[in-house]
């Protein structure tokens, strides 16, 4: 199903959970992936409505998805939750003053997360993409020269991080939490 839902408003996100509850039952399942990388700024450059739009999106939009679909899954007696962060989170770039601090604090948020819900046997990890070749990033100018920077090349694509956030949330991942990966 789809169910158009702005993350950073709690009550489409509580939608978006009771249209997933009735249609499936349940809850196994959660990969936060909504996020937005607008400005690419220094702190002096950064507008505090822009850190504001950022902050709402990539870190209160995790935290409330979350927030809303941990009941049923505690109900449930178990699931996974995928976070999507980003090597940016990681390692540090010029001029993401926003992006970078929403995705290093996803990460921790994911730690924390991982240790408040093992006891409910809710697993919770983090994907941590580098850059990877969209219709978006191809354009940009500095794609081969920052596709240097990686061991293999600048071959990551959108399945590769879909294949991540799969085996995360599998079974096969079940000794796996608060990575980030």
């Amino acid at each position: 199903i789809y169910h158009s839902t702005d993350v950073t408003h709690s009550g489409q996100v509580k939608d978006l959970v009771q249209a997933t509850l009735g249609a499936f039952g349940k809850l196994d399942i959660v990969f936060c992936n909504a996020g937005i990388n607008p400005y690419r700024t220094n702190i002096l450059n950064t507008t505090e409505d822009n850190w504001r739009e950022v902050l709402d999106t990539n870190l209160t939009g995790v935290f409330l998805t979350c927030k809303y679909c941990l009941p049923p899954m505690i109900e449930n007696q178990g699931g996974s939750i995928v976070v999507t962060s980003s090597q940016v989170g990681l390692v540090a770039q010029k001029d993401r003053i926003t992006y970078g601090t929403t995705k290093g604090a996803l990460i921790s948020f994911v730690k924390c997360m991982a240790l408040d819900c093992a006891p409910f046997n809710i697993r919770v990890n983090a994907v941590c993409p580098g850059r990877v070749r969209t219709e978006l990033t191809a354009k940009l100018p500095d794609w081969k020269e920052r596709g240097a920077l990686y061991p293999l090349g600048s071959r990551g694509t959108p399945e590769d991080v879909a294949y991540a956030g799969v085996y995360l949330a599998s079974d096969e991942a079940q000794w796996v939490t608060g990575v980030a990966l």
